[in-house]
């Protein structure tokens, strides 16, 4: 019994490698804690070296957190490389502590950290983790009880991300302790793994124990190949998303919110997934209530919002654009640039640039849009014009309309996003607003039939 036992836990494992593109003669690191996950894969590779040439080497961070304990982890790693002839290469963590907030996570990020820096001093081509169909079960179930949608079910991947692959996904943890017992190899135990204070632990001491014994026998299995469906259909969708994303995209930076709304629901959530995940580098802080936010945002509102996520970053809705932006403190960057009336006015931190002729008054024309404008040089030059920054309270006698307008009114009439008004440059003449560039025109410095030479400006854009 064995002897077959030791056969199909070997075949198990080979068969993963092979379905993971692991080849013959490779070089695998092998992630070794001591516990019976890590010191059965490492068995089980040491086997398989003697038939594939794969070409192994351990590596072991010492988290320095149980103390003795964690030494007594280190000791047991290097006997055990040393009895089955493999490198291994320790490592000893020096900024964790039991105190600090997400402990789990911050010694997860240093044991990526530390095999990914060992891989590449040894020249692995793959790094081999130890986890297993139960842990698959217990990170779908955590993700459950969380709220994870579709991508997050998908949990652990046979492979990836980079060098990683999971040789014993199919296997459980029943059929690891019997093959560590079959060959009669010893492990650790980690006493941390006892402590109900992680959710994880009373996932797996408390939660999936009592379902599988009193509600539904084989809960685990078939959160494992919930799992596996999941990834099968995040693959899909992450494809067609890619697409979507493609489309909505807007130069410039940013999607479009009106063909955002377009999308079939299905793609929508996916679509964000990919955009923030381009634009933040990874989603190791973003959640399901992030994307969901962030979706009601495109979807709901309102037309100039803005979101706080994870990481210092934060959505920023626009209109008809939605931004992914590194939040900054707000700083008003007040300006005030006399135009000159013959030539070209540079004003960088509006990001805009005024080119001016003065004209004679038999050769004036009409500017076509608000993009141009002409004024009487007469009643613009003793007072000059200026552009400076938009202030609180500024209003306009819009040319054609009686009355005033505020100025922030027509910026929200014509739908300059609420983060270009601080900056963008209001045309005045003393405390008489004349000209928004593209936006409208006032009623001062008209020219009539008494002009005698006007100014025409026309504005472009350039960039701040």
């Amino acid at each position: 019994m064995s002897q077959r036992h030791r056969k199909t836990f070997i075949g198990a494992i080979k068969r993963a490698l092979a379905r993971a593109n692991v080849r013959s003669g490779a070089s695998i690191l092998v992630a070794l804690s001591g516990g019976p996950d890590s010191v059965a894969l490492l068995h089980a590779m040491a086997q398989l070296r003697e038939d594939s040439g794969y070409r192994l080497s351990a590596a072991h961070l010492n988290h320095n957190l149980r103390g003795p304990e964690s030494d007594r982890d280190e000791a047991f790693c290097r006997r055990l490389c040393d009895q089955l002839g493999v490198q291994i290469i320790v490592g000893r963590a020096s900024a964790l502590d039991p105190s600090m907030p997400n402990l789990e996570e911050a010694a997860r990020g240093a044991r990526h950290e530390f095999l990914n820096r060992v891989a590449d001093e040894v020249g692995a081509e793959h790094i081999a983790t130890g986890h297993h169909a139960d842990d698959q079960a217990e990170t779908v179930m955590m993700r459950l009880l969380r709220g994870a949608g579709v991508a997050g079910l998908s949990a652990m991947a046979p492979s990836g991300p980079g060098r990683i692959v999971r040789p014993m996904l199919s296997l459980g943890r029943d059929d690891i302790l019997k093959y560590l017992d079959s060959i009669g190899a010893a492990f650790v135990t980690d006493s941390s793994n006892l402590s109900t204070a992680m959710l994880r632990n009373r996932i797996r001491r408390d939660l999936l124990p009592e379902i599988e014994r009193d509600y539904a026998p084989g809960v685990s299995r078939r959160l494992a190949a919930l799992a596996q469906e999941a990834r099968i259909i995040d693959s899909y969708l992450s494809r067609v998303a890619a697409q979507e994303l493609t489309a909505i995209a807007i130069p410039g930076g940013g999607v479009s919110v009106a063909r955002f709304a377009k999308l079939d629901p299905a793609l929508r959530i996916p679509v964000l997934r990919l955009y923030l995940a381009s634009e933040l580098g990874d989603l190791r802080r973003v959640n399901r209530k992030h994307l969901e936010a962030v979706e009601r945002l495109c979807l709901a509102g309102p037309v100039n919002g803005v979101l706080s996520l994870p990481g210092g970053w934060r959505a920023v809705r626009e209109y008809d654009r939605m931004q992914i932006q590194k939040a900054r403190q707000r700083t008003r960057a007040e300006f005030s640039v006399p135009l000159a009336f013959d030539g070209i006015t540079q004003v960088p931190e509006a990001g805009f640039t005024f080119a001016a002729e003065v004209v004679p008054a038999g050769e004036m024309e009409m500017p076509d849009d608000h993009w141009s404008a002409i004024f009487d040089l007469g009643a613009a030059a003793p007072a000059g014009l200026i552009a400076r920054s938009f202030r609180p309270g500024d209003t306009i006698r819009p040319l054609g309309l009686a009355g005033t307008r505020k100025v922030k009114d027509v910026f929200i009439d014509r739908k300059v996003p609420r983060g270009e008004r601080a900056v963008f440059p209001v045309i005045a003449m003393g405390r008489e607003i004349l000209w928004l560039p593209g936006l409208a025109r006032g009623c001062g410095a008209l020219v009539g039939s008494a002009t005698e030479a006007a100014v025409f400006i026309s504005a472009r854009r350039t960039g701040r």
